[in-house]
């Protein structure tokens, strides 16, 4: 049952996401889904501006009433490629 879930996860993230991810910023968006929902982060702010390649604001929109899930995601993002989630 978990892996049907994360693989619906992964799925999202796949047809949703626009822009080039590293394996950790996916790993991390895969997570993030599965907690918050598809529905959810397909209609989200965060989604919207990750798209457009906008990455401090998707970061900006990851700190609104940050969750650790969240806050996991935006390290990952600093990990990968040299701190893109803060450029």
């Amino acid at each position: 049952m978990l892996a049907k879930d994360v693989g619906s996860a992964a799925a999202c993230v796949n047809n949703v996401v626009a822009v080039q991810l590293s394996q950790e910023e996916f790993d991390a968006l895969v997570d993030f889904v599965f907690n918050l929902g598809a529905g959810s982060f397909e209609g989200s702010t965060l989604l919207r501006d990750l798209n457009a390649a906008d990455f401090a604001s998707a970061a900006a929109q990851s700190t609104r009433g940050i969750t650790p899930v969240e806050l996991w995601w935006l390290v990952c993002c600093a990990a990968a490629g040299g701190n893109r989630a803060f450029r």
